[in-house]
């Protein structure tokens, strides 16, 4: 196995195969699945060109999940983050995105026990709650630190800053899709 701080390196060869050269064994993307559930890190290198494709194969990845019917994506997600490409603002996406996921990883386990034990209270969407405005403190900061490295580089820059209404509103119905989420899965135990 690899050493823990060195991600497996899985080559990418001409005809679309996929190599774990940590395991002498070709995979499939539903093994890649599994090692990032599992935790372990890998880079995807395409043999020929040297080029690492590790975002494009995760992408391959939820792709593949999502038309599983797992749709973890909701629709107007989807659409605001297809809004964002060639926007000013995409610059700031993946590390809003990034500090979003790993608050909800932190609050992960918390949440999963949670829902098993859910008996209808308002409680869960409370906590739900409390990690979308931790998530709009962190894009605020994000958004501001932007905002100020631009507007210092382009003195005479039309950049508008989202308000924090316009992020409101976008947390609003990310939390109205969990709370429909959550009801799914509360019905279901």
């Amino acid at each position: 196995m690899a050493d823990s701080t060195e991600p497996i390196t899985i080559k990418k060869y001409a005809n679309r195969r996929l190599y774990d050269t940590d395991s002498s064994r070709y995979v499939v993307l539903a093994d890649l699945a599994r090692m990032v559930r599992n935790g372990i890190e890998f880079e995807v290198v395409d043999v020929s060109s040297g080029d690492d494709l590790t975002h494009t194969v995760l992408t391959q990845i939820i792709v593949e999940e999502e038309a599983k019917g797992a749709q973890l994506l909701p629709v107007r997600f989807l659409r605001h983050l297809i809004r964002l490409y060639g926007d000013r603002a995409e610059a700031l996406l993946p590390q809003y995105l990034d500090h979003s996921m790993d608050t909800f990883a932190r609050h992960g386990e918390w949440l999963r026990r949670l829902a098993k034990e859910a008996s209808g209270s308002e409680r869960p969407l409370t906590v739900l709650e409390g990690i979308m405005r931790e998530n709009l403190a962190v894009f605020e900061r994000a958004a501001e630190s932007w905002t100020q490295s631009n507007a210092q580089s382009e003195a005479s820059s039309s950049i508008t800053p989202i308000s924090k209404t316009e992020a409101l509103d976008a947390l609003e119905g990310e939390l109205e899709e969990l709370q429909r989420k959550f009801e799914v899965l509360r019905r279901r135990l």
